[in-house]
């Protein structure tokens, strides 16, 4: 039985991935190269260790002494900047709708990101309170694919692992919730079949989503 839904952040509940890819941009232009969305995509939810190592490798260049303390502030600027940029309409469609038919139903939501930003995001658009439990990368969890981060979650919300379904958009983010051993719906992960169902939004989504 199904006792709570864990859920991304970024690309899940917020369409802010694109703000990331921008932010991440930025910080490329600083080593001199490019960063496409398709090269961005496989690190989405890995963190800053391992997407600034491969921008010094894209580079040719050899990471020194405090460069990737140095870079990490870099990211923190630039990512700051392109969040800014996010408004209520890139509340992805349906999501809302869905927690509140989920909470209405004696489930438990959380969220589960490891963006440091997620926090405030969800703070500015009214989102934070519909979660019982909320976890970012403040909390300083194991990356994705890791599982520690749903781990912990579920912990919080005092559930077995095997009583959670997680909401997922990124191939590290599911493979997290399968090392979990826990359901995953994909959200738009067309590109792993990894994932137990994939929707592509939440519009219309009923509790029959977490019949497996």
């Amino acid at each position: 039985m199904i006792k709570a839904c864990i859920f991304d952040f970024d690309g899940v509940i917020v369409d802010s991935e694109k703000y990331h890819h921008l932010g991440w941009t930025w910080v490329a232009e600083k080593l001199g190269v490019e960063l496409t969305y398709e090269e961005y995509a496989p690190f989405k939810s890995a963190g800053r260790a391992k997407i600034i190592p491969y921008l010094f490798q894209k580079a040719g260049k050899t990471m020194q002494e405090g460069d990737y303390e140095q870079f990490c502030i870099v990211r923190e600027e630039k990512i700051a900047v392109a969040i800014a940029m996010l408004n209520e309409s890139d509340v992805m469609p349906g999501v809302v709708d869905y927690i509140k038919l989920l909470k209405s139903n004696g489930i438990k939501v959380a969220v589960a990101s490891a963006s440091a930003s997620s926090n405030k995001v969800a703070k500015r658009f009214g989102l934070y309170d519909l979660f019982d439990v909320f976890v970012d990368g403040q909390d300083q969890r194991m990356a994705k694919p890791n599982p520690d981060i749903f781990l912990y979650t579920a912990k919080l919300l005092d559930v077995e692992p095997n009583e959670c379904v997680v909401f997922e958009d990124s191939i590290n983010g599911v493979m997290a919730a399968k090392n979990a051993q826990m359901k995953c719906v994909g959200v738009q992960t067309y590109f792993t079949d990894k994932a137990d169902k994939i929707i592509d939004s939440f519009v219309g989504a009923d509790l029959a989503l977490l019949n497996f």
